[in-house]
């Protein structure tokens, strides 16, 4: 008996120590659809750990109801999920011990809050001399106050100063209450102004040609009224004109935001051609027969185009070059030529005052006479022995020549060093020697006067050489005959020279 006494007080002691509690869980917001209906579907059983708090679930159960009432006699518990039907709601919850049925009680309110709007996107534009304005107004939709905006403007707040900020994308967002998201909506602002461009006071066209008159304005944001000699001629989004006419050009620019206009003139004239040589030889010596030389343009310069102040002259290796304008040739340094003896550069010709350009031919000429070869004796058999013959004298040319790439060269023959050096008196072409052997000197120059080479032979009247002789052969007939190879050999009687 004493034995079931204490087992029935031991029970009691347990199940005393192990009371069920129902702890007071935070209230349940969600945010709303965006419907802001104030109806939403709760999930009850996210309150269950909050409400047991480490009690352990396998041995309580958390009920919940609508009323205390329905609470303390365990009816009517709720689903889940569950639809509120008020705006905030409250709910009641249990705890109940699942050996004892006792229970434990607390409760909460579920609500459910708007979302955040930050508006919709909006557009802003600007005349750059306006005053501040507050983004906040761009937005379209209804934004909530409150929000901050990105990047950061001058004024720390969202009030924009077109003189001061930059044109762009600004962004601005509500921060979310409780399980609300964010929100973000943009203004973008274009900031205008009044148009700014320069064109000169004067322009001149090359006869027949055109210029392309250009505002150097974007087409999408101002538009142009072009007047030749006050009549309009174009107008629109055109920024640039394509003038081939002369007379008073007026152009009117507006800005199509209406933030103002720009008016400005200019002429247009007409002007000559370029009066210039159209090809152009420049000469350089070289005297080692490589065909290389060293010119210095600028010296052709005033052989194309005289004394003019106002043109521009540029050289250029290819035409397609002189064309495109790319890789002139520098004139301050001497040019060496990359053609050997004979090459052609492309001359562009362009007046500073005017459209015109003209494309013109430099000659490059390489001149010269490289060192002569030593030479051989010029040998005439002297027939008649008496010391003298004649001499072709310039059958030796080519021996004389054989160093020389120049083909405008002057080969003279002379009886001194001096006459040769100084290319005086020269001989014949057909010279009979007047000692023997006679020492002569051939001297070259060349068409340019870049410089004279000098050598010197001898004149031999060979005494000692067999003489040609006529020799008279005589055949006499015989009887036709047929020879071993069974060929029939005939002769007559013929008379053969040599």
């Amino acid at each position: 008996m004493k034995k079931q006494l204490l087992v029935l007080i031991l029970c009691f002691l347990t199940f005393g120590l192990i009371a069920q509690v129902a702890n007071q869980p935070t209230d349940y917001i969600l945010c709303d659809d965006g419907f802001n209906s104030g109806i939403a579907e709760f999930d009850l059983t996210e309150k269950d750990a909050e409400i047991l708090q480490g009690q352990d679930p396998a041995m309580f159960t958390v009920n919940y109801y609508l009323s205390q009432q329905d609470a303390d006699n365990a009816i009517n518990s709720l689903s889940s999920p569950f639809t509120n039907f008020t705006n905030p709601q409250t709910i009641f919850a249990t705890v109940t011990d699942n050996v004892t049925d006792n229970f434990d009680s607390t409760s909460f309110d579920i609500m459910v809050t708007s979302s955040q709007s930050a508006g919709l996107d909006g557009t802003l534009q600007l005349c750059n001399n306006e005053s501040p304005i507050d983004l906040f107004y761009a937005l379209g939709g209804s934004p909530q106050l409150g929000g901050t905006w990105s990047p950061g403007l001058a004024s720390g707040t969202g009030i924009f100063s077109p003189d001061i900020d930059a044109a762009g994308t600004y962004t601005y967002t509500v921060s979310g209450v409780a399980s609300c998201a964010n929100s973000t909506a943009t203004v973008t602002v274009s900031v205008s102004s009044i148009p700014v461009f320069n064109l000169d006071n004067f322009y001149s066209i090359c006869g027949g040609e055109s210029i392309i008159i250009d505002t150097g304005l974007n087409p999408n944001q101002y538009s142009c009224l072009w007047y030749l000699n006050g009549n309009i001629i174009s107008e629109g989004s055109q920024s640039s004109l394509d003038v081939n006419m002369v007379g008073t050009y007026t152009v009117l620019v507006t800005d199509i935001s209406g933030c103002g206009s720009t008016q400005t003139q200019f002429e247009v004239v007409q002007t000559e051609p370029i009066n210039y040589n159209a090809q152009t030889e420049l000469y350089a010596c070289s005297f080692d027969g490589s065909g290389f030389a060293q010119f210095d343009l600028s010296q052709a310069t005033p052989l194309i185009v005289g004394s003019q102040t106002d043109v521009m002259v540029s050289y250029y290796e290819t035409q397609a070059d002189a064309y495109s304008d790319v890789n002139p040739i520098n004139t301050i340094n001497p040019y060496v030529n990359i053609v050997p003896n004979y090459q052609i550069l492309y001359v562009k010709v362009e007046s500073t005052i005017s459209s015109c350009v003209e494309m013109a031919f430099l000659n490059l000429i390489v001149s010269g006479v490289a060192p002569l070869p030593t030479m051989l004796d010029y040998v005439v058999c002297d027939e008649d022995q008496d010391g003298f013959a004649e001499f072709n004298l310039h059958t030796r040319d080519n021996e004389v020549l054989i160093n020389q790439d120049n083909f405008e060269l002057y080969v003279t023959y002379h009886l001194s060093e001096s006459d040769a050096q100084g290319q005086t008196n020269p001989l014949p072409n057909i010279y009979t020697n007047t000692s023997n052997p006679q020492t002569i000197y051939v001297a070259v120059s060349d068409y340019y006067g870049c410089n004279i080479e000098v050598q010197s032979f001898n004149l031999v009247a060979d005494v000692m050489c067999m003489p040609c002789q006529d020799i008279t052969l005589s055949i006499e007939s015989t009887i036709p005959e047929v020879n071993n190879s069974g060929i029939v050999v005939a002769q007559v009687n013929d008379d053969i020279t040599f």
